[in-house]
């Protein structure tokens, strides 16, 4: 059965260079359909090690190969190069078809970061870098957060928002959101008194002190089976 244009697309968006390049959000798993790759959120460890390198301390995928087409040409995607697209909030989004383009995984690449240093697929969880910064994938920055404690974060992560604003009379209240209920702390004179009032109820909260435990950890170290030697 002959290939489609769709189909050489596919394999070859997986090479391409992450500098200045913005996509589109990631799509969701897809039932397979004649004529086109079923499509998968996570490759398996091997083949990820086997299409890109990956050095723990720089946090960038590059290919580890010479990208083909479907006849076996060389594209322009080189071996060295970037990979993934990296989007406005500096996700960087993946695609990587198998040898006989049966399979297109999309996925981000936090994920399979996490996959290639540690050996285990993230699952339900979700991989937070420690410094809130997206494009930081560098194995040290890395933790697993639940979604509870992820969407923990997102909410009390800046207090310059609506956790603390500005009332109609000039007074400042301060409001925050744990265990996804919304709480009011208080009304006050100035935003240092209603931002102290509202970090001292963040502290409080258990899952807050949990969640500061797992960003605080010692990193963990990356298993000694990852090639990051570049390619000959």
């Amino acid at each position: 059965m002959a290939h489609t244009t769709r189909e050489n697309e596919a394999r070859n968006h997986a090479a391409t260079s992450g500098s200045g390049r913005r996509g589109k959000s990631q799509p969701k798993e897809q039932n397979n359909r004649r004529g086109h790759p079923k499509v998968c959120a996570l490759p398996p460890r091997d083949f990820l090690i086997e299409s890109y390198i990956l050095d723990p301390d720089e946090g960038i995928p590059r290919l580890r190969v010479d990208r083909l087409d479907i006849k076996g040409r060389r594209t322009a995607f080189r071996a060295g190069m970037e990979a993934g697209c990296v989007q406005a909030d500096g996700t960087r989004l993946m695609s990587l078809s198998d040898h006989d383009l049966r399979i297109l995984y999309q996925f981000r690449f936090a994920r399979a970061a996490w996959l290639m240093y540690f050996g285990e697929d993230p699952g339900d969880f979700e991989v937070v870098p420690r410094n809130g910064r997206t494009w930081d994938t560098r194995a040290a920055n890395l933790v697993l957060l639940s979604k509870e404690l992820r969407m923990l974060r997102s909410a009390t992560n800046d207090v310059s928002g609506e956790s603390v604003s500005r009332s109609d009379n000039g007074r400042f209240f301060a409001r925050i959101t744990l265990g996804r209920k919304l709480e009011y702390i208080g009304t006050f004179d100035t935003w240092e008194e209603a931002r102290a009032a509202y970090g001292a109820a963040r502290d409080k909260h258990p899952d807050w002190r949990k969640l500061q435990k797992i960003l605080n950890a010692p990193p963990r170290r990356p298993l000694d089976d990852l090639d990051k030697r570049p390619p000959s």
